[in-house]
């Protein structure tokens, strides 16, 4: 895009006295025009991948992406958003990260306490934070006397994970 006010064979630019306005206007259908071109390139890609004789090489690259991804995946950062969001008396059991359907990191963990509402204060907190999103428990069991001193309740919780680095593309793939 070309810094400096209209010319007069700019023909896609906004009817506006304002040069800033124009050249504002000007690079958003710029923008446009270029993001068409990059999905109208990336439809044609995916429709010779999607052909059966291209079904291996799809399958090989699916399989290398996801390696890609899981490599990028830092527990480290997982441990610390988590820390800032765990009350007290609750800790966790278990943790595993999955690439669900959309291509978004998720995160299921199972964790342990005295009380109910204590996992639920650790499901608003990761609601309320950055890093976590869409969280839910997707079940609640209380334990029998005789397991871990102060472990009366197991929640599984599941939520969509993203951490300041992590990008993940949204749409169609």
């Amino acid at each position: 895009m070309r810094a400096g006010p209209a010319q007069p064979g700019d023909r896609h630019l906004a009817r506006s006295r304002d040069p800033d306005t124009q050249i504002g206007r000007a690079g958003c259908t710029e923008a446009e025009e270029w993001f068409a071109v990059l999905d109208a390139k990336l439809a044609r890609s995916e429709a010779v991948l999607n052909r059966p004789e291209n079904r291996t090489l799809r399958e090989q690259s699916n399989y290398l992406n996801n390696l890609f991804q899981q490599k990028a995946f830092s527990w480290t950062r997982v441990f610390e958003d988590l820390e800032r969001v765990m009350p007290p008396r609750l800790h966790v059991v278990s943790i595993r990260p999955e690439v669900d359907a959309n291509n978004q990191l998720e995160i299921k963990l199972t964790v342990a306490g005295e009380s109910r509402d204590r996992a639920l204060d650790l499901v608003r907190k990761m609601e309320d934070s950055q890093h976590f999103q869409q969280t839910h428990i997707s079940e609640e069991t209380t334990t029998n006397a005789g397991q871990t001193a102060g472990d009366d309740v197991k929640f599984n919780i599941s939520a969509l994970y993203a951490s300041d680095a992590v990008f993940v593309r949204q749409g169609p793939h």
